[in-house]
């Protein structure tokens, strides 16, 4: 076994379906959740405009403001519930890209050129220790573990909420521990994970 077998496994078979997740949440799931804030300008818009539209009846009291009250109710209401679902989302594709991150690391040890001796489990721990026993390669050496590493605390903080992972992950990238606004906030992320 080569090391340009090895480079080529790990180019292929590892981090090509890492790519390929990340071209397809970058390109078709965050665009749906960028401009909540035009959005639900438009919807206070509409709904007002749909409101005084209506014929009048005989409880309308003659103050348009409550139409515009009742209009951004309805666009806060929706707004709240988007942001929360974006959350909800990006928590759930971190935690899908580190697991995916963790089985393409354990992929390289089911070639057959190892004689089988392939990692206990797809766990990030026993692929760092088959990296070190069966090629002698120490994962956290690699210029990319710090984002790893970032990524496990994220999917854990996002699988079991506040504890352990979150309050490492608060230390270890204050980014989370603030209030940025969606774009600002997957910046950082977005250019991190260029494969």
């Amino acid at each position: 076994m080569t090391g340009e077998y090895l480079a080529w496994q790990i180019r292929h078979r590892a981090i090509g379906p890492i790519s390929a997740f990340r071209e397809y949440v970058f390109h078709n799931v965050v665009p749906h959740f960028s401009g909540l804030d035009q959005r639900a300008d438009q919807i206070v818009n509409e709904y007002y405009e749909h409101a005084v539209s209506q014929p009048d009846d005989e409880d309308f009291d003659g103050y348009l403001s409550n139409f515009a009250e009742d209009a951004r109710d309805h666009a806060l209401n929706w707004y709240e519930m988007m942001r929360s679902m974006r959350q909800t989302m990006l928590n759930l594709l971190a935690a899908g890209l580190f697991h995916l991150a963790e089985q393409q690391l354990a992929v390289l040890g089911q070639d057959a050129g190892f004689e089988n001796r392939q990692p206990k489990s797809t766990a990030l721990g026993d692929s760092v220790r088959w990296y070190m026993s069966t090629l002698r390669v120490d994962l956290h050496g690699l210029s990319e573990w710090p984002l790893i590493d970032e990524l496990r605390l994220v999917a854990n903080t996002a699988k079991h909420a506040e504890g352990r992972a979150s309050a490492d992950l608060k230390t270890f990238a204050p980014i989370y521990s603030s209030t940025q606004r969606w774009p600002e906030c997957l910046q950082p992320v977005g250019s991190k994970i260029a494969l």
